[in-house]
């Protein structure tokens, strides 16, 4: 009679336990997926043209769960994790949308493949350093077309007089329009640049003569 009296509260708190752990994990890895393909959104872009249906994948996913565990919670009455997973679901969601990702990704990408884009510029300022190609630009040798999602760099040019870059797209379609990587050399980018027939101006330096052209 004692044991099972003592065994009961052990019992009680481990049920207490999970209450609270699993909707939190629930929420927890659903959020975090969100985040980390906000966060790889430049190598997210590059698995297909329809990338933006992974995010709203992902987004799908991480509020549905969200319903689930809060109604959940309700219907069991349960008001410690109830209340946990409305805060918790609330900041993390908060955190997700407030952050911009698009520079942390562009730039994180950019550091990751140094050293593949200075060779790139490198192969750019030397005569047939780069393989013609007639509708995408110049094709990168092997080992560097995976910077370009067409495998290839194209040389564009600018509204202002005289300006011109080389730039190797990162998507087509996602977000809303062209953006990818160019190469401006010594010269500042300026004007609003010919992007495979799209308007595409800068957005960041990236250091080496590397900036982020984007709609």
């Amino acid at each position: 009679m004692d044991a099972e009296a003592s065994a009961q509260p052990a019992d009680e708190r481990t049920v207490r336990w999970r209450d609270v752990a699993i909707p939190a994990l629930v929420l927890c890895g659903a959020w975090l997926a969100v985040a980390a393909v906000e966060f790889a959104g430049v190598w997210v872009a590059r698995l297909t043209t329809e990338s933006v249906l992974i995010h709203v994948a992902v987004y799908t996913v991480a509020l549905t769960l969200t319903v689930y565990v809060v109604t959940d919670q309700w219907r069991l009455r349960r008001p410690m994790p109830l209340v946990g997973a409305l805060v918790l679901s609330a900041a993390a969601g908060a955190g997700v949308l407030v952050v911009d990702w698009e520079p942390v990704s562009v730039h994180g990408y950019y550091r990751l493949h140094r050293a593949d884009f200075a060779a790139v510029a490198v192969l750019a300022a030397t005569d047939g350093g780069l393989t013609p190609d007639h509708y995408y630009g110049e094709l990168l040798p092997p080992g560097l077309d995976h910077l370009s999602i067409k495998g290839a760099a194209a040389r564009i040019e600018s509204d202002t007089p005289g300006a011109t870059a080389l730039f190797l797209p990162s998507w087509s379609e996602y977000p809303d329009g062209p953006g990818g990587f160019a190469y401006a050399g010594d010269s500042a980018p300026e004007g609003v640049y010919d992007c495979y027939d799209s308007p595409c101006r800068p957005r960041w330096a990236l250091g080496d003569g590397w900036y982020w052209f984007e709609r």
